[in-house]
């Protein structure tokens, strides 16, 4: 059978014809809109690579409401790639959690467990984009944004591996994006399940693999860099 082996939506895209190079003047609207449908195009040079940080907050850290396994490290991984970013001129995009609820356990806002960490704070002009969903997509303005960058490709990386970037990694390819998951960028928490605990680093393993299968090219935090 052909491309038997390859991941599903691989698989998609293969059967699909590549468009020309007489297709190069392809809107970003129609391009994003033309992968969404499985087809692959040539895009426009002017086209952007965006870093999304997401959810890379104080309560994820030792001392924080809900720390994980391993956040200094990610983190610290993440600040390279906003630095790379920085440095290229390239797009970025903060996306800061908020949980406005009477009963939340973390994030919640006027707290210190909110702000996002220093290690990958905003500057300048950098958009902040606020959710209270683990979908960055859903009811914010992301989309929005990076349709003003002209973004056809994100670089994600962020917090929790088993919730937010899976959520958003997913939605962003629904939504016609090229994505690369920065997987030392990214940390997870023990989860318990059939009342076993599941350790941080297992989880955060087992999300990366489901992203990989299809969904996204998962790679170091240095490979995404040196490909700018």
């Amino acid at each position: 059978m052909e491309n038997e082996g390859k991941p599903y939506f691989k698989q998609m895209n293969n059967r699909k014809a590549c468009l020309t190079s007489s297709n190069r003047g392809v809107t970003h609207a129609s391009s994003r809109a033309a992968r969404a449908h499985s087809i692959r195009v040539e895009y426009a040079p002017d086209m952007a690579t965006a870093l999304v940080i997401i959810d890379i907050q104080n309560d994820y850290f030792p001392g924080g409401a809900h720390p994980l396994v391993g956040p200094v490290a990610a983190a610290e991984r993440a600040r390279e790639l906003l630095e790379a970013f920085r440095a290229a001129g390239q797009p970025i995009v903060h996306v800061q959690h908020v949980w406005d609820a009477p009963d939340a356990p973390f994030m919640r806002p006027g707290t210190a467990g909110v702000e996002i960490h220093p290690l990958v704070a905003p500057r300048g002009d950098e958009p902040v984009i606020t959710k209270d969903d683990p979908n960055a997509f859903v009811s914010t303005g992301l989309d929005a944004q990076l349709e003003q960058f002209d973004a056809d490709a994100l670089v994600v990386c962020g917090m929790m591996s088993s919730m937010c970037v899976d959520s958003t990694v997913r939605s962003a390819v629904e939504h016609g994006y090229t994505v690369t998951v920065a997987h030392d960028a990214c940390a997870a928490p023990d989860l318990e399940f059939g009342g076993e605990v599941i350790p941080g680093a297992t989880v955060h393993a087992a999300f990366m693999a489901g992203l990989a299968d299809g969904y996204a090219e998962v790679v170091p935090a240095a490979q995404a860099i040196a490909a700018l």
